[in-house]
């Protein structure tokens, strides 16, 4: 045999041994199917918008003169024909009257104390409690520097201080003190009604706002459901008329008020009516957080902007003067399963994924989507449902010819 064709048969043997070392590794090494790790994931969402609020508000008229002094803090309910604000000949009317409130307060929370003395005070450690309690609401109030509360947790407080008091017996009567607050309120109220010059009652039963910003002729709810994209665009930059000067607050009548707001129109393609969020509107001393639904979404085919609508009906005294604001829509956390979109299949009707279990055996799982976008899905977690994929699973990303309880290993 000659050299050329030793040669040759070395070379083609290398190639072979080096072709069949390369095809077993490649059988080792390959695998038909990719997979991806199933983890629990939550999705928040929100959206900046600029709108402005919408209530059913009746005015206050009063024509008198003199210094006005409030008998109710927004957002508190009155009925109809009730004194809501009284005028005085002199400042100090008004002060008289802050102090007969003082009096009247403290008189309630010593009397109540004075009444059940020989049946709650055997346990000291509720009464403990209690002061706690009213004690870390100021301590909250404190931290954010909102005391629009203090007005309710201070009786508590001194209720219970009372309470305390003659439980551990530093105190074992309050007619003295009872006494001389009743003294000083009847002289109190002797003064304070020869000043009252004339009072402003409410109009109508509903929730007392003493803020009047020249909207409440202009804005109402009537105008929800039935105006256009242009339409409400104009009315978030609405000017305001003058204000009435004969106005001594307003009565907001329905509990239910509208925030109507202008976004871009692409921030809207995951809202739909009907859905629940939250408004957080940004304001002088903190952000207030209030739950509403979207109640329209206006879009319009060449318009890059759209209108939404929410409806809440959280009351109180933050939010009854509220009018042109910034807000914050924060749509609801969801929590599930992340899927990719692309692993998605369908057995009939039923969405799924395959899994691989133990390396070897390929099973269909259903997702229930609790959130979805073209990227991936939420599926919702159900520890007890064995055919409903789980944590932890390998979802199949990449294969072929899969079906349920195929054996690939």
């Amino acid at each position: 045999m000659s050299r050329f064709s030793e040669r040759l048969i070395s070379v083609l043997l290398v190639l072979f041994l080096l072709t069949y070392a390369g095809y077993q590794a490649y059988r080792y090494l390959y695998t038909p199917y990719k997979t991806e790790t199933v983890f629990d994931y939550t999705v928040s969402q929100s959206v900046e918008a600029q709108g402005i609020v919408l209530r059913s508000e009746t005015l206050i008229e009063q024509t008198a003169t003199g210094v006005e002094h409030y008998l109710f803090e927004d957002g508190q309910r009155v009925t109809v024909g009730q004194t809501v604000a009284e005028f005085y000949t002199s400042a100090s009317g008004g002060e008289n009257k802050y102090r007969i409130r003082e009096i009247e307060a403290e008189l309630s929370a010593l009397r109540e104390a004075q009444d059940t003395t020989g049946n709650i005070y055997t346990n000291t450690d509720s009464i403990n409690r209690e002061i706690r309690d009213q004690l870390a609401k100021v301590a909250q109030m404190s931290s954010t520097g909102r005391y629009n509360n203090l007005n309710e947790v201070r009786p508590a407080l001194v209720e219970f201080i009372n309470k305390k008091q003659i439980a551990t017996g530093r105190e074992t009567d309050f007619s003295a003190r009872i006494g001389r607050l009743e003294q000083e309120l009847a002289a109190l109220n002797t003064v304070s009604r020869g000043e009252v010059s004339a009072t402003a009652t409410a109009p109508t039963s509903g929730y007392f706002c003493k803020t009047v910003d020249g909207y409440e002729t202009v804005l109402g709810t009537g105008v929800v459901g039935s105006y256009t994209l242009e339409e409400y665009r104009k009315l978030v930059k609405e000017t305001p008329t003058a204000v009435a000067s004969n106005a001594a607050g307003k009565v907001i009548t329905n509990q239910n008020w509208y925030y109507a707001c202008i976004v871009p129109k692409y921030q809207v393609e995951w809202l739909w009516q009907g859905q629940g969020v939250h408004l957080n509107f940004e304001m002088a001393d903190g952000s207030r957080d209030v739950p509403a639904v979207i109640t329209e979404i206006i879009t319009e085919k060449d318009d890059e902007d759209a209108a939404l609508v929410l409806q809440c009906n959280q009351i109180n005294g933050d939010l009854v003067a509220l009018r042109q604001v910034d807000a914050t829509i924060e749509v609801d956390e969801r929590w599930g399963l992340r899927v990719n979109a692309g692993s998605i299949h369908f057995q009939g009707e039923q969405r799924g994924v395959y899994v691989l279990v133990d390396g070897t055996t390929v099973e269909f799982r259903k997702v229930d989507p609790v959130y979805e976008t073209q990227a991936f899905v939420l599926s919702r977690i159900d520890e007890a449902d064995a055919q409903r994929v789980q944590m932890y699973d390998l979802v199949i990303t990449k294969g072929k010819d899969l079906y349920d309880e195929k054996v690939v290993g």
